[in-house]
């Protein structure tokens, strides 16, 4: 075997131990994702896209149909600390339906009477 021989050998030596590693390293990959419980994976997307938008954010477009409508710090100068009264947020409906809204929808949860309404407070008195 001359030299020339020698050294190409152990060159596809070396190169078929990196490929084995790397397929190696890319199957124990996809192991571990699929035993990774599918609510810590959405969390992972959750996470990426946020990354993304970050990075390059969509343009603002007038036109778009959706609005978030978001309780900021001015509001609740104006209307006063959280949880505000359900006529409030029945004020908040009425105005957004008269505007044309075609859904509206809380991320929030009513589980409990509200007990700041002036018709509850009625009630108890």
């Amino acid at each position: 075997m001359t030299s020339s021989q020698n050294s190409e050998a152990r060159t596809t030596r070396r190169l078929d131990r990196t490929a084995l590693l790397i397929g190696s390293f890319c199957v124990a990959f996809v192991v571990v994702l699929s035993e990774i419980d599918q609510g810590d994976r959405g969390n992972a997307d959750d996470v990426v896209f946020d990354q993304y938008q970050r990075w390059q954010p969509r343009p603002y477009d007038p036109q778009l149909a959706v609005r978030i409508i978001d309780i900021d710090r001015a509001s609740l100068e104006r209307f006063g600390q959280w949880p505000w009264p359900r006529t409030y947020l029945a004020f908040m409906v009425s105005r957004l339906n008269e505007a044309g809204a075609a859904v509206i929808g809380f991320d929030m949860l009513f589980a409990e009477p509200d007990r700041t309404s002036p018709e509850f407070q009625q009630m108890s008195s």
